[in-house]
């Protein structure tokens, strides 16, 4: 028998999803990073999406950084509970104790539309640890803070110091770093990274 959706997660409520830097994209029409529509699809081994309940969250006391813990780079995406049954998803409780009790599932077949509408139907959460490189370009980090370039044809490529970048990728990093805000970016020592392995040369030198 299939898990029937549940009622006491109301319309309003906010369900978070956990987006990798590989399902990162940049949107040309809104000028910003957005989520791919497969970071929507179900689990590749069959099983129904995961997602946190953003209520059950707030009441164990739980935030971003709990959610996003162990998973370095990533960003979180949310969406209302009513926008995933009007893509005719149920949604259920998955309570994990004892670390993970907001966890719960958005079950239902994922074509392709119904993924593109939970994905631009969705705010980032957090801000996505990507720096816009132009042409749909993006330095992203994976674990450890290895910098990756994602392509716009959704390609992922390790940047390497024998793989001279664009040298307006170099100047759009070096412009970035020397803004304020970068200094307490989680991203600022993957553009660092970067900048060394394209230049050979450590930032300020």
């Amino acid at each position: 028998m299939l898990p029937q959706d549940d009622p006491t997660i109301t319309p309003e409520q906010y369900l978070w999803r956990r987006i990798p830097p590989w399902h990162f994209t940049w949107d040309a029409n809104d000028s910003n990073v957005r989520p791919t529509s497969s970071a929507f699809e179900n689990d590749d081994d069959g099983g129904p999406m995961s997602v946190q309940l953003a209520d059950v969250l707030t009441e164990h006391g739980l935030d971003e950084n709990d959610v996003l813990c162990r998973h370095s780079g990533f960003a979180i995406a949310r969406f209302t509970a009513e926008t995933a049954r009007d893509s005719n998803q149920r949604i259920v409780r998955d309570p994990r104790p004892p670390d993970d009790p907001a966890h719960a599932l958005v079950i239902g077949d994922k074509p392709k539309k119904v993924r593109r509408k939970l994905a631009l139907a969705s705010q980032w959460q957090t801000v996505p640890p990507a720096l816009p490189l132009g042409e749909g370009f993006l330095l992203v980090s994976l674990p450890e803070g290895v910098p990756w370039i994602r392509y716009p044809d959704s390609r992922i490529v390790q940047v390497e110091p024998d793989s001279p970048p664009l040298q307006a990728w170099v100047e759009v990093a070096i412009r970035w770093l020397a803004l304020p805000e970068s200094q307490s970016a989680p991203l600022r020592p993957t553009v660092e990274r970067a900048v060394l392995l394209w230049t050979g040369r450590p930032v300020g030198t």
